[in-house]
């Protein structure tokens, strides 16, 4: 596959060529590198083209299948899902962009009940705020959102109760997160994701059924 960007009005240019398939396709803040996703024979890896230099990185090499890379605020560190080859669930993982040292932050439950629940319709995927990441997961009997600090340490579940988290995104800011849910008829607000915070509410909008 290959890599292209372009204006209107002008031809679009090949950035990069790759012998296999290219997904999630994600720019740095500042514009550039491009973070990208290559299957290769039953595995993925992680790899970033820097525009300014015309260079071809990777970031990741393994058995296991590694996807969905999310930039950092300033653009040092991608967060990414890794789904071992030896677990039956994911793990949420962090590169540093610079020297390529990946770290792995948190495993999910290795029962069968810890899988990603990339198949929910409007899949909001993993997203990296302002010193923690957001992320998915269902073994709790329900899709909802969950943070942990970006440098490693507890998880805590940002949407506690029954309902089914559908799409999210977070503040420019990074600092909070907005969320649908479904059968529970909100539109929540989760006020910090911050690791001082002890627990989130869920905010109803008056009228604002999903």
């Amino acid at each position: 596959d290959r890599a292209s960007a372009g204006t209107t009005g002008l031809e679009p240019k090949v950035l990069f060529q790759v012998r296999s398939g290219l997904s999630d396709l994600q720019w740095s803040p500042d514009g550039t590198m491009l973070a990208f996703s290559s299957a290769r024979d039953g595995r993925s890896i992680l790899g970033v083209w820097n525009l300014q230099r015309a260079e071809l990185r990777w970031l990741t090499n393994t058995v296991d299948r590694d996807s969905s890379p999310r930039w950092s605020p300033d653009g040092s560190r991608l967060a990414f899902l890794r789904r071992p080859v030896d677990h039956r669930g994911f793990a949420i993982c962090v590169v540093d962009v610079g020297s390529g040292e990946a770290t792995e932050l948190w495993r999910s439950p290795g029962d069968g009940t810890g899988s990603y629940p990339g198949s929910v319709a409007g899949s909001y995927g993993l997203m990296f705020g302002d010193g923690h990441i957001v992320f998915a997961g269902e073994w709790s009997g329900w899709n909802h959102l969950y943070v942990i600090p970006d440098g490693g340490g507890e998880v805590r579940e940002l949407t506690p109760g029954d309902g089914i988290v559908e799409n999210a995104h977070l503040s420019p800011d990074g600092m909070s997160e907005n969320a649908t849910c479904r059968d529970c008829s909100l539109i929540v607000c989760v006020e910090s994701c911050s690791s001082s915070v002890a627990s989130a509410s869920w905010s109803p909008i008056p009228g604002g059924e999903t």
